[in-house]
């Protein structure tokens, strides 16, 4: 008898246990940290390597807008007054809504093709060598 209560009180525990149990999903971060090992905290601070990198990283926003800029002028002169070969074509592929097999190796040939007109358009231009 007193094994069956204990049967019972344990399957009753057990059972508002698993209620409580799965309920939240668990999320854990895991942080790592490089910790100067040494005397490499010393050698770090007398090169002074953290306000270099600090000055570069400020330095690169500065110049990643004139580097756009650049990016953006040479893509205009070098793609103005531009005919692509096919791109009617490639329009009327594009259209398409479920090619079949040979419809997309047709259309991904097309693609290709203005790719490579687009390419030798830049690599003609005057400005490609200075990117």
């Amino acid at each position: 008898m007193q094994e069956e209560l204990c049967l019972i009180f344990n399957c009753i525990i057990m059972k508002t246990l698993s209620d409580f149990t799965n309920l939240y999903s668990l999320s854990k971060t895991l942080r790592f940290e490089l910790i100067p090992q040494g005397k490499t905290l010393q050698h770090i601070q007398e090169k002074g390597l953290l306000v270099q990198d600090e000055k570069r990283a400020e330095d690169y926003q500065k110049v990643k807008k004139l580097i756009d800029e650049y990016h953006k002028y040479f893509i205009e002169e070098s793609l103005n007054n531009l005919n692509l070969e096919g791109l009617d074509e490639y329009y009327l592929y594009y259209q398409i809504p479920k090619k079949e097999e040979n419809q997309k190796k047709k259309f991904q040939e097309i693609e290709s093709k203005l790719r490579k007109q687009i390419a030798e358009r830049f690599q003609k231009h005057s400005l490609y060598k200075n990117l």
